[in-house]
């Protein structure tokens, strides 16, 4: 928590995954404290850490990156400090952010407008996209086939994206990342495979 109020990437987060029965009211407060803590007072949905971005950021390389949808730029904050290029964007991040700072620099662009000014982006990269919305399946359309698509949420069935798109992102890798008692994050690396 405090280097979420310092604006700070942790360099690493509790592991929370194994906890899926909370034994006693005080610790289940706490762990709802925390994460309405993350998400709603510093926009940190999924949980960022140096540890796992630094793994994300050597499976990307040196290929430029645009992120849609980043909120406050916790991502690409600890990405670019890895040596990440990333364009980041968002819509909302005027009246979204407005009363929560962004950490990172967050061009104020819907999604689909991003990947239209940004033809040099080689990897697009989408985090916690809103749960039922098919904005995420236009996204990927626009995005195409060709070009790889990180996508960190939940699988099929989860709070986050819709059905359609996590039936059709063929992945290819995935990778663990911390995530909140309930929640099943992951981060999940493959290509759009339009009407599959």
């Amino acid at each position: 928590m405090e280097a979420l109020a310092g604006q700070t990437i942790p360099k690493s987060a509790p592991d929370l995954s194994n906890i899926d029965i909370i034994a006693d009211d005080e610790t289940e407060q706490a762990i709802m404290l925390a994460r309405s803590y993350a998400q709603r007072r510093h926009g940190m949905w999924a949980i960022i850490d140096s540890i796992w971005t630094r793994d994300l950021a050597d499976w990307m390389g040196e290929r430029t990156c645009l992120e849609v949808m980043a909120g406050a730029g916790w991502l690409a904050k600890s990405l670019s400090a890895h040596g990440v290029d990333l364009v980041a964007t968002d819509l909302d991040v005027k009246a979204k952010w407005g009363k929560r700072p962004t950490v990172h620099p967050v061009k104020a662009l819907d999604a689909l407008t991003a990947i239209v000014q940004h033809p040099e982006a080689e990897v697009l990269l989408v985090s916690w996209p809103p749960y039922a919305d098919p904005i995420i399946e236009q996204v990927a359309e626009v995005w195409g086939t060709e070009r790889p698509i990180i996508y960190i949420g939940e699988a099929k069935g989860g709070c986050t994206a819709t059905e359609v798109f996590c039936t059709q992102l063929h992945i290819v890798e995935k990778l663990e990342i911390p995530h909140w008692p309930g929640l099943h994050d992951e981060v999940m690396i493959g290509n759009y495979m339009i009407g599959r």
